[in-house]
């Protein structure tokens, strides 16, 4: 059996998942937690509020550099 429930990471079902538990809040911290390139980690999140199933709202706090805009799981 290849993958896991949560699908391959930084699928969206598994990208969905770390937003909604609260691991990841911002792109960077998705890149972190799953290893992957920026522009993949934004390419997939931009697929993910395109579909309706993620948001953009407001920004996070400042680490050194650009403030993140802040992730969340689209109500339905």
């Amino acid at each position: 059996m290849t993958g896991t429930p949560l699908g391959e990471p930084g699928s969206g079902q598994h990208i969905l998942h770390l937003v909604s538990s609260g691991a990841a809040t911002s792109r960077a911290d998705l890149v972190r937690e799953l290893g992957l390139a920026p522009s993949t980690v934004s390419l997939r999140v931009q697929e993910l509020v395109d579909a309706g199933l993620l948001t953009e709202s407001g920004e996070g706090a400042s680490r050194g550099g650009r403030r993140p805009r802040l992730l969340r799981v689209a109500a339905r």
